[in-house]
């Protein structure tokens, strides 16, 4: 009996702690699905070099998903969402890919905070920095100003 109360208790403690991300491998192929990347690029790490998934798209290639490994583990470290919104014509006009950009953060909200998608939607577009907890991820997002390319930044790491 004592065995079999170990077991469980061992058990529930494994789902409690577990991380809330898929492993590396699997968060990126997960990734790519929902944001229907076209062409993905994988870096696969090892013991001394984290890996380091990545999708750029848009006319511009401005809207940018990275996912980076928590060095010689295969976890995920973090997820980045990053817009290049172009305030300044460079010659694809201005807010250059904002429907991708929403595109993205609205699935990215989705995965990441499902209750929060709005809030996160409307934040991407704000130009305060912001911290939002889902109740399995924390969603940091910075706003840089610069002279012709605001950079919008999302880094989700999870709560465990």
């Amino acid at each position: 009996m004592r065995f079999f109360i170990g077991v469980v208790l061992l058990v529930i403690s494994g789902f409690v702690n577990a991380d809330v991300f898929d492993n590396f491998r699997s968060e990126s192929d997960h990734v790519t699905k929902e944001i229907g990347c076209a062409k993905p690029k994988l870096i696969t790490g090892n013991k001394d070099l984290a890996g380091l998934y990545g999708c750029i798209a848009g006319v511009g290639e401005t809207v940018k998903l990275f996912i980076n490994e928590k060095v010689g583990t295969g976890k995920v470290n973090n997820v980045k969402l990053m817009w290049n919104d172009w305030t300044k014509d460079l010659g694809d006009g201005l807010h250059t890919d904002q429907f991708l950009a929403k595109k993205w953060v609205s699935v990215v909200a989705t995965m990441y905070a499902p209750k929060q998608v709005e809030e996160v939607v409307s934040t991407f577009f704000n130009s305060k920095n912001k911290k939002i907890e889902s109740s399995t991820h924390i969603i940091e997002y910075t706003y840089y100003v610069g002279p012709a390319i605001d950079e919008r930044l999302l880094t989700i790491t999870s709560k465990q």
